[in-house]
């Protein structure tokens, strides 16, 4: 038993420290971009029942800092905003692979061929997906909504609207001078917010705050549980299995769906999965539809497929995305068998961690401490 803890000790540090620097810097570079993007244009794009609005769904998802658990929530702001079916179907599939901290957790890991790989294939599905809904789950034209008679305020205390044959008055209250828009503070979950939760805030400021308190808190819990899950999974897994998988390739791919299909798992969380399923002999193809079809097949990911776009576009969204990952992952296997040998050659002859590996391990657990037990305050600014 001692034996089995180290080993599964030595394996969660080592599976940790190959991860955390690739994490570190995709959620800052993330939060950089998300205060650069703003959501409400984004919503705009996106009506337009076309390819076209299925592919800029894409290009704008690309750079987008959202992993599968906060894509489901943006899109359905997005499909409540107006969105298309096809391109919200195009965005959920397209984002959390290509977000810049699912890219550099890839890459860090599993090489530049493999993230190339999977960003350009993550495309290709989510294309064939709007493609799909398109031509079999076309929307009705929306009616035009009648333009409203304008308001018109007379001094600052009432609104005269005009209509058929009378005027109508509604009081509205007067404007004080100096007041400001905002509340000075307020609390919200029990952290302490002021004018520097504002406008006031430094860049850097809202940066962390961003990064930290938003997008690393989101995939926190999940990456930590991914972690833990692949290296338990690289202690128990027998040796003599790898030979056994590799003569094998379809059974390769048909259990890394059973293994994915009841997981609730993020884009950026399921890579400690994967490598521990490269480590343990499952081919790069099988780990490439493990880490593509996994977060999407989730139950969770599905039941919200359903309810926000209906049986159909989940249907034709399952049909998307598995032939795509099975197509995508044979071709890894058979057509770039070199480079995917060289990959599977990355995990099995990693070498032990670096300072620099080590100390980033050290600051994502304590990042991770912070935004899973955040400290409680007696009351606001207390």
């Amino acid at each position: 038993m001692r034996e089995f803890i180290l080993a599964y000790l030595e394996n969660f540090w080592q599976l940790l420290s190959s991860i955390a620097p690739y994490i570190l810097v995709g959620i800052f570079l993330a939060g950089a971009m998300k205060l650069l993007i703003k959501e409400e244009w984004l919503k705009r794009q996106l009506g337009e029942g076309s390819l076209k609005s299925s592919i800029k769904a894409i290009l704008f998802g690309i750079p987008l800092p959202l992993c599968s658990c906060s894509v489901i929530p943006f899109a359905t702001a997005l499909r409540k905003a107006g969105a298309s079916r096809s391109a919200t179907l195009s965005f959920l599939i397209a984002t959390p692979i290509t977000g810049v901290d699912s890219i550099a957790a890839t890459y860090g890991v599993l090489g530049w061929f493999f993230t190339i790989y999977r960003v350009v294939t993550s495309l290709f599905i989510a294309l064939f997906a709007g493609i799909l809904s398109l031509l079999f789950d076309r929307e009705e034209p929306k009616p035009v909504k009648t333009q409203a008679s304008p308001e018109v305020p007379v001094q600052g205390f009432a609104t005269v609207k005009p209509t058929s044959g009378a005027v109508s008055f509604s009081v509205a209250a007067p404007e004080v001078s100096g007041a400001k828009s905002e509340a000075v503070s307020s609390c919200d979950g029990g952290s302490c917010c002021s004018r520097a939760e504002g406008a006031e805030a430094s860049w850097l400021a809202k940066l962390w705050r961003q990064s930290v308190d938003t997008i690393f808190k989101d995939f926190a819990v999940a990456l930590f549980v991914g972690i833990a899950m692949g290296a338990l999974l690289v202690t128990l897994m027998p040796a003599s299995l790898s030979d056994y998988l590799g003569e094998n390739l379809w059974l390769n791919y048909l259990l890394v769906v059973l293994i994915a299909a009841p997981l609730y798992i993020c884009a950026t969380s399921s890579i400690p999965l994967g490598v521990a399923l490269l480590a343990a002999g499952f081919s790069p193809g099988a780990v490439f539809v493990f880490l593509t079809a996994g977060p999407a097949s989730s139950t969770v990911t599905m039941s919200v497929v359903k309810k926000v776009l209906g049986t159909r576009s989940l249907i034709l969204y399952l049909i998307a995305v598995l032939s795509g990952t099975l197509v995508f992952g044979a071709l890894l296997d058979e057509v770039f068998s070199d480079q995917a040998a060289a990959i599977s050659r990355m995990v099995h002859e990693t070498e032990a961690p670096g300072f620099l590996a080590q100390l980033s391990a050290v600051l994502l657990l304590a990042l991770g401490w912070r935004v899973v037990f955040p400290r409680q305050h007696s009351g606001c600014c207390g």
